[in-house]
């Protein structure tokens, strides 16, 4: 299907669109820095430039659309909401939306879809009573936003008949952004706390599960109408605090108290102070299944804890992610990472890199490699064992021995329109030392991104030479 997605370059586009490309749907891309989002994601997408604000989008970006994913607008806890922040915000959801929803009126003649994003800040978070999607609306700042953002939204031509789905989002959990992002920090420092009485409800989602339940409203016809996207485990403030201070191993024993909320955030503190508890009864009739529905393993994901067989436990972990468009077959593209020599190819040549020994003549599951390189002039040795090795999908390496305390890279390949796409996760942590992380954590992992990007560009020249 051939779907335009606005607000891909946000916190939630971004998982979207990985879920998106892996199920082969031709993406076209508008926004106010489309060279951005090409620079990401290379020549695999449609790239359109677009000032929400500005008016419809041109006719040629809705030519064969036949789905719309509208996520774009302004953080509502971005900045104090002054007079002039609150027009920003009203602006870029409402008056952006009615400006999409007109163009695909005028232009998108094979539409057949529409996914609009809206929040559960819809209701009144003051009612005594768990809500749903039936309940009514608050008259609030926040709720009178959401029921316009709405009505621009359902304004999507009738004749022929569009299916609408409206998804009133909870808080989003997810690696690298979101409501977490800062409230880790001060967590990880002992400054975490219970805020105000602690018995208001969080009603969050995790980012994987919301941009799947997006695919999911796009692909079933079964989904029409409002839902209220939250995980089935919403919990109060002062449970989560406990949850993610002993996650963290910190403790939180601080309270921040309402009237310093009030303070900072002025007539945000509201939200933030108080909140009922929101269910989704519509996702629960459809079937939804959601990945993470509890709250440990979804913040054990956000922070990057995983369990590593060869130590034999959990540990908390950076991530590292990117991904690469090739317009080859998977068959020739894991052919050439099935020869480790390749790999010495594709490595900067400042690490010095090389491939010492290999235990089996091909690779396989337990197959170990040995490898000397040069970390910032320092000679390293370096052993990694194979697992998971599933020729043309994907297979792992992972340290057994060398400068990191874990070093976990899962390579997968994917089938991808006429293609492949390449993506690498990798799960690292640095040694048991005091201050290692603060005084050398944003080096490691500016060194990471180099290398990498490095490969990026050696792997398509590579690949151009050979074909």
């Amino acid at each position: 299907m051939k779907i335009l997605v606005t607000g891909g370059s946000g916190f939630i586009g971004q998982a979207l669109i990985s879920k998106l490309t892996h199920e082969g749907h031709q993406l076209v891309l508008v926004s106010r820095n489309p060279s951005k989002l090409k620079k990401k994601y290379g020549n695999i997408h449609e790239y359109h430039l677009w000032d929400a604000l500005s008016g419809s989008p041109a006719k040629e970006i809705f030519d064969g659309v036949e789905g719309i994913v509208n996520l774009m607008g302004e953080g509502v806890a971005n900045k104090r909401w002054t007079k002039k922040q609150k027009q920003k915000i009203n602006h870029s959801r409402v008056q952006g939306t009615q400006n999409l929803m007109d163009g695909a009126n005028e232009y998108a003649k094979k539409l057949r879809v529409v996914v609009s994003a809206s929040a559960i800040g819809y209701y009144d978070h003051l009612k005594e009573a768990t809500l749903d999607e039936e309940s009514p609306a608050s008259q609030g700042f926040l709720g009178n936003l959401c029921q316009n953002w709405e009505r621009a939204a359902n304004t999507i031509s009738k004749n022929p008949p569009v299916r609408m789905v409206i998804l009133r989002i909870g808080v989003v959990f997810g690696q690298g952004g979101g409501a977490l992002s800062k409230m880790i920090p001060p967590f990880s420092l002992s400054l975490g706390g219970q805020i105000g009485s602690g018995k208001q409800w969080m009603n969050w989602i995790h980012r994987e599960d919301l941009a799947s339940l997006i695919v999911t409203s796009i692909k079933n016809e079964k989904y029409t109408g409002v839902y209220n996207a939250v995980s089935p485990e919403n919990i109060q403030n002062n449970l989560f605090t406990k949850a993610l201070g002993r996650l963290l191993k910190r403790p939180t024993l601080l309270h921040i108290p309402s009237f310093a909320i009030k303070l900072i955030f002025g007539e945000f503190s509201s939200e933030v102070l108080y909140g009922q508890k929101i269910v989704s009864n519509r996702l629960k009739k459809a079937g939804f299944v959601f990945n993470y529905s509890e709250i440990n393993t979804a913040l054990e994901e956000v922070l990057s804890i995983k369990y590593i067989h060869h130590l034999g436990k959990k540990v908390r972990c950076f991530k590292f992610q990117c991904g690469q468009y090739l317009k080859l077959s998977p068959n020739k593209v894991f052919s050439f990472f099935s020869d480790a020599k390749n790999l010495e190819k594709i490595t900067p040549p400042f690490l010095n890199f090389r491939v010492l020994s290999q235990s089996t003549a091909k690779i396989q599951n337990g197959t170990i490699f040995n490898y000397k390189l040069k970390v910032r002039g320092i000679p390293i040795r370096w052993s990694s064992l194979i697992t998971d090795w599933n020729p043309t999908t994907s297979f792992v390496d992972t340290q057994l021995k060398g400068p990191y305390r874990v070093w976990h890279h899962t390579h997968r390949f994917s089938p991808c329109l006429s293609g492949t796409f390449i993506e690498d996760d990798v799960y690292y942590a640095l040694p048991n030392i005091p201050f290692i992380n603060t005084l050398f954590g944003w080096y490691i992992k500016r060194d990471i991104n180099n290398i990498f990007q490095f490969r990026k560009k050696e792997i398509e020249t590579i690949f151009k030479e050979k074909y």
